[in-house]
């Protein structure tokens, strides 16, 4: 199957309009490509715990924001190095604009790697943009049982749920991730939600 027979690839050319909207949203997480892989999967658990110990201890946006980046650097630089060379494509091609590429790059890492959770969060950003939110919601579903941890999948959920109507399961989602990441950016979008919390 070409790029072009994809059968998300005709919708995803019309909606980079849509795509621009989920950067300014911070959906769409774009580190700067690392050239070397990460070497182990034990590193980067234990990496990671330290991580997440400081982004929830952070004094302020500005340190939040550059603890969430290095983690989202973890997570978009897997191991071995197959799966790592795999994920650079997918960045590539979504940077480029080929997001039919990037699809279907994201389909054959989940078949083929089912633990890696970041391609079924990068997979539920697409699936957003082209407003299958059930699908979304799958893959996000998948994304937080592999990394309960994921605040990007926290808020895509969240933020799909509020456009669903479902309130309830919006707040709940939205709480979780401010749990972890107290400064995060997004939390203006659920003002409404949060407005009778008053603490997190």
């Amino acid at each position: 199957m070409t790029d072009n027979d994809h059968p998300v690839a005709g919708i995803i050319r019309n909606v980079r309009n849509i795509f621009m909207a989920a950067l300014v949203l911070g959906l769409v997480a774009f580190p700067a490509l690392s050239q070397t892989r990460q070497s182990s999967s034990h590193m980067d658990d234990q990496a990671l715990a330290e991580l997440f110990l400081a982004l929830s201890q952070s004094a302020n946006s500005t340190e939040a924001a550059k603890i969430a980046n290095r983690i989202w650097k973890i997570w978009l630089t897997p191991s071995p190095v197959e799966l790592f060379n795999q994920m650079q494509d997918v960045m590539k091609a979504r940077q480029l604009g080929d997001f039919g590429r990037a699809v279907r790059l994201l389909d054959e890492i989940t078949a083929n790697y089912p633990g890696y959770a970041e391609a079924f969060n990068q997979r539920a950003t697409l699936l957003f943009l082209v407003k299958d939110y059930n699908a979304a919601l799958l893959d996000l579903a998948e994304t937080l049982r592999l990394e309960p941890r994921h605040f990007g999948a926290l808020v895509a959920q969240a933020i799909i749920y509020q456009r669903l109507g479902k309130n309830r399961q919006a707040l709940r989602s939205i709480v979780a991730a401010l749990k972890i990441y107290p400064y995060l950016e997004q939390r203006n979008l659920f003002e409404q939600l949060l407005k009778p919390i008053t603490r997190i």
